[in-house]
């Protein structure tokens, strides 16, 4: 049995990993934000509602301590849109900036899986373009953000 994800494989519970897993990748998205901002650690923290030290930890990835809660609640302060997702198993945990692209529909004229026969069906949006959304980045005074 191979085991994908890094944080079950050092024998963390499907939950604790879970839970890891999502606190890494909204950590990972929020150190990309401040890199880009510009800003100081202190003026980040201010946009963030987070204290220095915090915003420090982020840029190293010492995130252990700090809440999944916490980490969506300084996007949240800082416009960032974001998402995150789980399953049945840690593999299936990601979380990120921007908004995520729903699942592609494969359209054919009649198909069956297990059993069910499913033809014709067609989403509401059936031929429209996808749009993408832009993650929301203040700008730093005299800076520029990439």
């Amino acid at each position: 049995m191979a085991i994908k994800n890094a944080l079950a494989a050092f024998g963390l519970d499907a939950d604790e990993a879970t839970i890891d897993t999502l606190r890494t990748d909204i950590a990972f998205a929020l150190r990309g934000f401040i890199q880009r901002s510009g800003l100081g650690q202190v003026k980040i923290g201010e946009l963030l509602g987070l204290k220095q030290s915090v915003v420090s930890h982020i840029v190293r990835g010492e995130i252990e301590h700090l809440s999944v809660e916490r980490l969506i609640r300084a996007m949240v302060k800082a416009e960032i849109p974001g998402f995150a997702e789980w399953g049945g198993s840690p593999e299936e945990a990601r979380a990120g900036s921007g908004y995520r692209m729903p699942t592609p529909v494969i359209y054919t004229p009649s198909i069956e899986i297990r059993g069910i026969e499913w033809g014709d069906a067609r989403p509401a949006n059936t031929g429209q373009p996808a749009k993408l959304v832009p993650a929301k980045i203040a700008p730093a005074q005299n800076s520029k953000v990439p």
